[in-house]
């Protein structure tokens, strides 16, 4: 141990007795160091015993971090095996038992741990998370009358069949765990509803409002001429060689209703096929090819 904050060795001396007895299966016998030190130890036994209460509790790299620190240097292979050293707990009794996941390699590998509530140390850890292993485990511990869990349901359904008077008891942990994400969908839902807002420069009541529909009402939008009123009549006469503005004074004084523009704009796409008598009306439409599109190609 140090003193002072200064690190302290121990120069030990033993004497070695020989024995001369040729009928002796021992030859050499070495003197014992006393009841402070363990035989091929180099520490003492309150060092160890320090050491390991700190390495119990934080894993081997950390451990022989805060070691240096006090002047007790070891190295992280040397505190993994003080702490497998260390004497296996005699089995008892438990009553209020913690059970949750536990990962044995994160992402990959994930067991059962069982705590000891009351004194507040694992007590056991079951390879996997299957309920057949906690079962078993379950029914060589009948003593068990309080179970803390988080909300999975298959730590609950192997209680209630095995122990089904065990009181069952949600930790605080998954109920604020669960609250909190609720609370962060409905924020998130709000804040979303606000952003898409402000985007289409609309009122949030209204995105809202569309939000919860299941399909969507399709936009509708005011008729402003009648042209598909003459679409027929438009067409046969284009395809007989007639121009649009010709048409367009004979359906005016017809009771047409908007102006040329758009009525150039609905027929311009129809090409003008003359159609000769025995022969059914066919149209084709076409699209027009902007001079940028042509200046790409």
């Amino acid at each position: 141990m140090p003193a002072s904050t200064y690190r302290v060795s121990i120069n030990l001396a033993l004497r070695k007795f020989f024995c001369k007895n040729p009928k002796c299966l021992r030859k050499i016998f070495s003197e014992q160091p006393g009841s402070e030190i363990s035989a091929y130890s180099r520490m003492t036994n309150r060092t160890r015993q320090k050491l390991q209460n700190i390495l119990i509790e934080v894993s081997a790299r950390k451990g022989s971090y805060i070691a240096g620190q006090i002047n007790l240097p070891i190295s992280s292979s040397i505190a993994l095996r003080l702490v497998n050293r260390m004497p296996i707990p005699s089995f008892y009794q438990v009553k209020v038992l913690g059970m949750d996941d536990w990962a044995n390699r994160k992402g990959l590998t994930y067991w059962t741990i069982l705590v000891d509530d009351e004194k507040r140390r694992v007590f056991d850890i079951l390879p996997g998370r299957d309920v057949a292993s906690l079962k078993e485990w379950l029914k060589g511990h009948p003593e068990v009358k309080e179970v803390t869990r988080d909300r999975a349901s298959s730590f609950s359904k192997a209680v209630a069949e095995i122990l089904p008077d065990t009181i069952q008891i949600a930790d605080r942990f998954h109920l604020l765990k669960n609250l909190s994400d609720c609370v962060y969908d409905v924020l998130r839902l709000e804040y979303r509803s606000l952003d898409i807002a402000k985007s289409f420069r609309i009122s949030r009541n209204t995105v809202r409002c569309y939000s919860k529909m299941d399909t969507y009402i399709s936009k509708i939008t005011p008729v402003k001429n009648n042209c598909i009123q003459y679409q027929h009549y438009i067409e046969s006469e284009l395809a007989n060689g007639k121009t649009i503005k010709a048409l367009f004074d004979i359906v005016n004084n017809s009771g047409y209703i908007g102006l040329l523009t758009c009525f150039y704009e609905f027929f311009r796409n129809y090409s003008t096929i003359r159609v000769t008598k025995g022969e059914t009306l066919s149209v084709i439409k076409y699209r027009m090819i902007s001079p940028r599109k042509i200046s790409d190609i």
